[in-house]
């Protein structure tokens, strides 16, 4: 994932999908956004962010996906 660097951070800034963490409701988000190309091909890029209640945060992990996993969905971009 190091070397996905600018992908991750492509993620954070316009992801094309947020939920919250079926695991963890209401403290974890998911972020989400499709590449067409990615080091294993087209993926969806994860990007795990815990929140917590002040409103800080920080990114818990990162991965690629061959779909979003469930969760409440908080929001969508529209061209997806």
């Amino acid at each position: 994932m190091a070397s996905m660097r600018p992908e991750l951070i492509e993620t954070l800034l316009d992801p094309e999908i947020i939920r919250w963490s079926s695991s963890e409701p209401e403290t974890v988000k998911l972020y989400y956004k499709w590449f067409d190309s990615t080091i294993v091909g087209a993926k969806w890029v994860c990007a795990v962010v815990k929140v917590f209640d002040d409103g800080d945060a920080y990114v818990r992990t990162a991965y690629v996906a061959n779909r979003p996993k469930r969760g409440e969905e908080l929001w969508r971009k529209e061209n997806r």
